[in-house]
């Protein structure tokens, strides 16, 4: 759990007290491995650079958006879209060019080589602490507890990205007896669960352009607004608009035969957010439940328990997501030219 005092900075920018634990194509994920316990179960996410080809030699292209941006599309759009339950809370660390090249080449020999050709952004000042949401805290417990964490990339079809299981997981484990269980399980948290649920609902309303009739609006714009990504209080404005029409129930064809700038510019923003919730990762962490435990009875809304249906045990997991980053209106040519190829 992510401390709730703010963290000195200064007692984090040792290299050796992180470890690669993934990445995806803006950030790069680092597990605390230190001594501090009030820090134990946090991870740092830290931002690469823009570029997917640069060179070892060259300067990275710096982010467009700073993590203060990013905390506050998260908190004031994800959030209240999806529930404030499954954002994670985030602190901002001040990090500085020494410590993030020293991380960069701590973990350069754990990266996949595939990633390795886009470095970090060595310009950020800052770097964001955040809970792991693969990690269960065992004080509490009677004994230690094996934990499964699996990734669910939405935009990938709902693809099982990856999947960690401890070393000595028994083979009698009812969280180790293959895929097929590990699958009958996640459906049995995903039907209970409202994550799947709301994701659904706003990726569907979002996006009722598609991108063949959001790319004719993104045309007409000046160019100054096409290059322009959207401020937290356009964000903010955007939300109130699309409740506003989702409420109404709207016609979205009529509404197009007689759009404004101001309304072509909401679609547009709009299907940006679908871009947001559609490619984002959902983190489902599974263990036993100990029945000798002391766990609160204080279930958080993104946790829950299922009976499984080979024994008396029951599953308890945590639900959360990952990779809400905003997405760059500079993007829509990008995302219409992947779709004509895949009608193509």
């Amino acid at each position: 759990m992510l401390p709730s005092q703010p963290i000195d900075s200064s007692q984090l920018l040792d290299a050796a007290l992180w470890s690669y634990k993934g990445e995806g194509n803006a950030n790069i994920v680092v597990a605390y491995i230190g001594p501090d316990p009030l820090i134990t179960g946090c991870v740092l996410r830290v931002r690469k650079a823009l570029d997917e080809d640069v060179r070892l030699d060259e300067v990275p292209v710096p982010s467009p958006f700073t993590l203060q941006y990013e905390m506050g599309f998260q908190q004031h759009v994800v959030a209240p879209l999806v529930g404030p339950e499954y954002v994670g809370r985030m602190q901002l660390v001040n990090v500085n060019p020494t410590f993030l090249h020293n991380l960069s080449d701590s973990m350069a020999d754990a990266r996949p080589k595939a990633r390795r050709t886009k470095l970090l952004d060595f310009s950020q000042p800052y770097a964001a602490l955040i809970a792991d949401l693969t990690y269960v805290p065992h004080l509490k417990m009677a004994s230690p507890t094996k934990v499964v964490a699996v990734e669910i990339k939405q935009s990938t079809g709902a693809a099982l990205n990856n999947f960690f299981q401890p070393a000595d997981a028994s083979a009698h484990d009812p969280l180790s007896t293959g895929m097929a269980s590990l699958f009958e399980n996640l459906i049995a948290i995903l039907t209970r669960d409202n994550l799947l649920q709301r994701l659904r609902y706003h990726q569907r309303n979002l996006d009722s352009l598609d991108i063949e009739g959001i790319f004719p609006l993104y045309a007409t714009l000046p160019d100054d607004v096409k290059n322009a990504n959207p401020s937290l209080s356009e964000w903010k404005e955007t939300m109130d608009l699309y409740r506003q029409r989702i409420e109404q129930n709207d016609d979205i064809a009529a509404q197009l035969s007689k759009c404004s700038p101001k309304e072509r510019l909401q679609f547009i923003h709009e299907y940006l957010l679908a871009a947001t919730l559609k490619d984002c990762s959902i983190i489902i962490a599974m263990w036993l439940k100990d029945p000798n435990s002391t766990e609160s009875s204080d279930t958080p809304a993104n946790e829950g328990t299922v009976r499984l249906d080979t024994s008396s045990q029951v599953l308890r997991y945590r639900v959360g997501i990952l990779d809400i980053d905003p997405k760059r209106i500079t993007k829509i040519p990008d995302y219409y030219k992947l779709d004509q190829n895949i009608v193509e």
